[in-house]
């Protein structure tokens, strides 16, 4: 029995030197420019860009490969993706449960440089592409089917990163400076957290020109959660976070979605081309269910301290929503030192887009619309701009309905009810109390007065016509 121990022993010890003799052999062949140039070599030829690595390290061992130098160019030379250092560590054992296991993947110092082609598609995309595409008429060949693969990260992360995108068609550029990406999944438990954050943000186009420090951006997946997917986005003291479910299974997308909105108007109708005159800061939620090409969605926001166009401290209360292409406002209210105007109304667009926003079958004139506007105690004189060359206090509505939204293309008509006290053209003259009805109809521009008075003092006058 000694003896076949010694054997064994012997026998163990020459297969562990043959063993490690090998992995010696393999360790250094592997880690050999002549390996590394062979297999870039034997990538680029079926690529249409080209893919350069200047040094590399594997450890077969420990799992972990280490690549420094790597740089991505398209046909003309021109660099895409230059990675200082490419970091990742393998679970080895992970792989006999048909698990590619990354314990930690770090890409330190990258610059991508992003650009519409001419045929509208990313150059990045097209240094990648296959030489010679597969043909799309061809049946692939019956292969025998095969366990599949899980891949979990527990650790990535994208350190010092800088992004250059820009878009031909738009003359846009956006530069995304001192980037960091960190994140983690698992494919088996369909489960992923990612996390951006942006130390500069910088955008050029013909219209605007625009820039913004300490962006975050965070977003999950877990299936347990009521709602599976949650994106959170920070900008200075602005948030927005939501929750949604996206059900793909459908024959249309599905969704279930609500948004939590905190801004401040200033610094985000910055980024607006249109000049909006408007600061102070907004809340309120946003809530979208159903098909997502025709969602049902409700709002409710408000507004405070708002000041633009000559006014200071506005109250705004909006709730509405939006159902088969409806869009109903069922109150507005604008309170400001100027007085309180109330807003209802509703918009239908089915004219235009039949059965979903997928496709519109008409023009947006087609669109019908009713608006009821009350106005309660306005003081249109403290608006120095409008310069209302007659001072008082003015009530009343307008109630609006019709088709069109140009004087070529508008049926609409019109009830007014104004009433106004103490009305005044001159400051040493007597007051003016007005009550007036009219009915307009904008297609034939014609004005109905249906009835008025005008009381001055002990004077009276009454209107139509």
């Amino acid at each position: 029995m000694a003896s076949k121990r010694k054997i064994v022993s012997i026998s163990c010890a020459i297969a562990g030197l043959f063993l490690g003799a090998a992995l010696v052999t393999a360790g250094i062949y592997l880690n050999s420019a002549s390996f590394r140039d062979r297999l870039i070599n034997s990538v680029n030829p079926t690529i249409s860009g080209r893919i350069l690595i200047e040094n590399h390290h594997l450890s077969l061992l420990s799992g972990r490969l280490v690549l420094g130098g790597v740089r991505l160019e398209d046909a003309g030379g021109h660099a895409i993706v230059e990675l200082a250092t490419v970091r990742i560590n393998i679970a080895l054992p992970a792989l006999l449960r048909r698990t590619l296991h990354v314990e930690q993947l770090v890409l330190a110092d990258v610059s991508l440089r992003l650009a519409q082609t001419s045929d509208g598609q990313l150059n990045l995309t097209h240094a990648v592409a296959p030489v010679r595409p597969r043909s799309e008429t061809s049946d692939p060949p019956d292969r025998p089917q095969t366990a599949t693969w899980n891949l979990r990260v527990d650790d990535l992360r994208l350190l010092r990163t800088r992004i250059r995108y820009h878009l031909l068609e738009k003359k846009m550029t956006i530069d995304a400076a001192q980037l960091t990406v960190t994140g983690q999944g698992d494919l088996g438990q369909r489960t992923a957290r990612l996390k951006a954050a942006v130390g500069h943000l910088h955008l050029r186009s013909p219209r605007l020109v625009q820039a913004a420090d300490d962006v975050i951006l965070e977003a999950a997946y877990d299936p347990l959660a009521r709602r599976p997917i949650s994106i959170a986005l920070r900008l200075a003291d602005n948030t927005v976070d939501m929750d949604a479910d996206l059900d793909l299974d459908n024959r249309f997308p599905r969704i279930t979605a609500s948004a939590a909105l905190n801004l401040d108007l200033a610094k985000v109708l910055d980024w607006v081309p249109a000049a909006v005159d408007l600061t102070g800061r907004a809340q309120g939620r946003i809530t979208a269910t159903g098909n997502v090409f025709d969602p049902v969605l409700t709002v409710s926001l408000t507004g405070d301290n708002l000041c633009g166009y000559g006014l200071k401290g506005m109250q705004v209360a909006l709730e509405g929503g939006m159902a088969r292409r409806q869009v109903d406002i069922r109150r507005l209210v604008v309170t400001n030192p100027v007085g309180r105007v109330a807003l209802s109304g509703a918009l239908d667009m089915q004219a235009v887009f039949p059965e979903s926003f997928q496709q519109a079958q008409a023009d947006i004139h087609s669109a019908a619309y009713r608006a009821d506007v009350r106005l309660q105690a306005i003081a249109p004189e403290k608006l120095p701009w409008l310069k209302w060359p007659l001072p008082g206090l003015y009530h009343g509505g307008i109630v609006l309905s019709g088709t069109g939204f140009s004087p070529s293309h508008m049926t609409a008509k019109a009830h007014v009810d104004l009433a106004a006290d103490g009305v005044r053209a001159a400051p040493e003259g007597q007051a003016l109390n007005m009550d007036l009805a009219a009915d307009v109809d904008l297609a034939e521009q014609r004005l109905t007065l249906s009835g008025g008075r005008l009381d001055v003092g002990d004077n009276g006058l009454t209107l139509a016509g």
